[in-house]
């Protein structure tokens, strides 16, 4: 089953942060520098922010068999199911394997010391299916993931 990355308010904020500065830089050094217009700094903007608006829209997890797989552009992790101990809310500031668009999400630790951070949109359905290919898996905190339900 796939699941897409789910979009949090806190990266929609970031990407318009993101724009803001950028015009704002683009429009000082306009200002400063009046005689030599240069389109090259508004291109460079543009391709970042459609670099990261792609990245957004094509990262997604999928429940295979008895395989985790988290693609995002050029990454791709597959992890098998019965290799994970933990999972966990989470936000992105912990794990230094990211394949997420948003702040808050699921770090599941894996093997003896690895783990990865990303977030699915339809939280309680991923943690179900997980649940059901691994029962050992450990939800943290337990009560948030109404896995029995």
């Amino acid at each position: 089953m796939k699941f897409n990355s789910k979009l949090d308010k806190q990266f929609k904020i970031f990407l318009f942060i993101l724009i803001v500065i950028g015009l704002g830089v683009l429009t000082i050094r306009n200002l400063l520098f009046k005689d030599e217009f240069s389109i090259t700094p508004f291109i460079l903007l543009v391709i970042s922010l459609g670099f990261i608006y792609y990245n957004s829209k094509t990262t997604y997890y999928i429940i295979e068999g008895n395989e985790l797989i988290c693609k995002s552009l050029f990454l791709k992790k597959k992890i098998e199911i019965n290799s994970i101990r933990k999972v966990e809310k989470s936000n992105s500031l912990g794990s230094l394997f990211k394949i997420a668009t948003a702040f808050h999400g699921l770090s599941i630790h894996y093997n003896k010391f690895d783990d990865v951070f990303i977030s699915p949109e339809n939280l309680p359905e991923f943690c179900k299916l997980l649940n059901e290919q691994n029962p050992s898996i450990q939800f943290i905190p337990e009560k948030e993931f109404h896995l029995n339900s």
